[in-house]
């Protein structure tokens, strides 16, 4: 028997064939499904408290941006670098490492006394996130066959929107208390999730001496990737905050950083024998509509996450935390849309319905805000959220099996850690784009498109004439972003036709599976 197929069939078989589902297997899926939903509440739950925390540490403008900003820059670029290294160094020394830098970064943030301290715990903290979250993807696919991942891809998509959405609401709550406890409370769960992977994560890996892996990585593609990226990032997210977007502190990072990014993909097509992102991933017909709709997808969900809340609390004069609540109405139709996909594409074997559905859906959602204004009724403040939920759980758990199925099983974790990188990079332009868009359409006397947002906390301190012209320039302004995220869900349903039914019947194949315990007889 080849080394190949001795590492292909891990686990014991049931009666029916498949793998049996056992103590291990539950232990690292429950386990990873926590440390997920924490990396997720991370991503947003700081946003409400940092006017707080900059007060308590004397932070700057500047200072207060790039806290804010740390943790999605950081989770974006290493992301695909986790993959990678996994496929060489083994899946669990890769988990720990990002659950390590993951407990760090939130530690260093609880102790900050300084604001560049909590750059840095962010940093760490973003950096741990990114490979929390790829690697979760990555190991499902090594755990579970093709047609039986929707139910825990469904799952990851319940766990995005819950998490995304009581982020605002835990974040505004300890910020009335004592802030630091929105990185105290990752601690528990974190050192708990070591040990369970440490035990329970026992995978086949090939054996080979440590400075044959080094040789593999693709040490080139790393030294063009990690710089371009976070330069073209980073000046995509000051582009019309700290620098208007026609100075050269914008366009040039962002000139240069393209023309690097370009390399980076001559390069992996071309020269890498293990690349960081496969090129060939988006070469296929199916495989490049679903990356797209992928980026898409990230752009409209955060477009929607960052600026809903500008209007809830600058038209409709909510506080943060009732900002988050509000939001509500979303997750309770995201997460049982993202299940059911998951469940019924597992079911009927067919997922290019829910991609359809789901963009249709989305279209209609972002179209419904833009009719949003004060004199609605509760239940039609509520209606078009609960729409725009449903289609954003359907795009949540139907492009992951498009994008499995146009590759084959070698590249499926790659295929799977590059949707992840793909997924943070759209939240990350949706940011931007949405700042550059609304700051186009704000236009009132006497107030800065720039300083707009910032001085919605001022806003009951206004005089009546001056706060209603206010809230209409906010309420304009966002229209025009709603209108444009309509535009990219219209993109995002065209696009999508071009998606192809292909056979989700695939055997499990991996090289990383789990080992057989002895001691686990349900295993």
């Amino acid at each position: 028997m080849s080394l190949h197929s001795s590492l292909e069939a891990p686990l014991a078989l049931a009666e029916n064939g498949e793998p049996k589902k056992g103590t291990a297997f539950w232990m690292v899926m429950g386990t990873l499904v926590v440390s997920t939903f924490m990396a997720a509440l991370d991503a947003t739950d700081l946003s409400v408290a940092l006017p707080t925390i900059a007060v308590d540490l004397h932070g700057t403008t500047t200072m207060a941006f790039w806290a804010g900003i740390a943790f999605l820059l950081s989770s974006c670029v290493f992301s695909p670098l986790f993959g990678a290294f996994s496929e060489i160094f083994g899946r669990r020394l890769l988990v720990l490492t990002a659950i390590t830098l993951f407990t760090g970064g939130a530690m260093i943030c609880g102790l900050a006394r300084n604001m560049a301290v909590l750059v840095l715990g962010r940093t760490a903290q973003g950096i741990g996130s990114g490979g929390i979250i790829s690697l979760t993807e990555i190991i499902i696919c090594d755990l579970v066959p093709l047609r039986e991942r929707g139910l825990y891809f469904g799952i990851q998509g319940m766990i995005w929107a819950v998490a995304t959405v009581i982020g605002p609401i835990i974040g505004g709550l300890f910020a009335k208390h004592d802030w630091r406890w929105i990185f105290w409370i990752n601690l528990p769960i974190s050192l708990l999730s070591f040990p369970l992977i440490i035990r329970y994560l026992n995978l086949n890996l090939e054996l080979v001496p440590l400075s044959v892996k080094f040789r593999r990585i693709d040490w080139l593609g790393i030294c063009i990737f990690v710089p371009c990226i976070s330069t073209f990032l980073t000046a995509l997210t000051w582009g019309g905050t700290m620098y208007p977007w026609s100075s050269y502190q914008t366009y040039l990072p962002l000139i240069l950083s393209t023309a690097g990014l370009l390399l980076f993909l001559f390069v992996e097509s071309q020269y890498a024998t293990e690349p960081i992102i496969p090129v060939k991933v988006f070469l296929t017909q199916t495989g490049s509509v679903s990356y797209l709709g992928v980026f898409l997808h990230g752009v409209i969900v955060w477009g929607v996450l960052y600026y809903l809340p500008v209007y809830f609390e600058g038209v409709w004069e909510m506080t943060p935390v009732g900002s988050g609540i509000a939001l509500l109405p979303s997750t309770f139709t995201t997460a049982p849309a993202a299940a059911a996909v998951g469940i019924l594409v597992q079911k009927i074997g067919k997922y290019r319905w829910s991609i359809w559905i789901g963009w249709t859906v989305s279209l209609i959602g972002a179209l419904t805000l833009v009719f949003l204004n004060t004199q609605l009724i509760l239940w039609r403040r509520i209606i078009p959220l609960m729409i725009l939920g449903i289609g954003t759980g359907f795009n949540f758990a139907g492009p992951p099996f498009a994008i499995q199925c146009s590759v084959s099983n070698e590249d499926t974790p790659l295929a799977l850690s590059t949707f992840a990188f793909i997924r943070t990079f759209g939240q990350v332009f949706g940011v931007a784009v949405g700042s550059s868009i609304f700051q186009n359409g704000f236009k009132v006397p006497g107030f800065e498109a720039s300083d707009a947002i910032s001085q919605i906390g001022l806003i009951k301190t206004l005089p009546p004439p001056i706060r209603l012209a206010f809230q209409k320039g906010l309420s304009v302004a966002l229209r025009h972003l709603w209108f444009a995220l309509a535009g990219l869900s219209a993109i995002g349903l065209i696009t999508s036709l071009a998606t192809q039914e292909l056979s989700l019947d695939r055997e499990l194949e991996t090289k990383q599976g789990l080992k057989h315990q002895e001691s686990d007889k349900s295993i």
